[in-house]
């Protein structure tokens, strides 16, 4: 049986490579896709089921691209306002 801890720090690897090998992160989410309710983290109450934990992830990416998107304008708003 593969943790939803498993298969994140697979994925994980997978960006820290060469680049995203786009199939495996596809098969990633289309296992969440068909086992949503699967439990994977039985150490929070309630237990934390596979489809959660994907949205908890996708939302962690965004969350960390919103911010590099910020850092990366910081430059440009200082030298506009400078």
């Amino acid at each position: 049986m593969t943790t939803t801890s498993a298969l994140i720090s697979d994925a994980i690897e997978r960006v820290r490579g060469d680049g995203v090998r786009g199939d495996g992160v596809r098969g990633d989410v289309r296992a969440a896709a068909r086992f949503p309710d699967r439990i994977v983290d039985e150490g929070w109450d309630p237990p934390v089921a596979l489809g959660v934990r994907l949205v908890s992830v996708i939302n962690d990416g965004a969350q960390h691209v919103g911010q590099a998107a910020f850092i990366q304008g910081v430059p440009a708003r200082r030298s506009a306002h400078g």
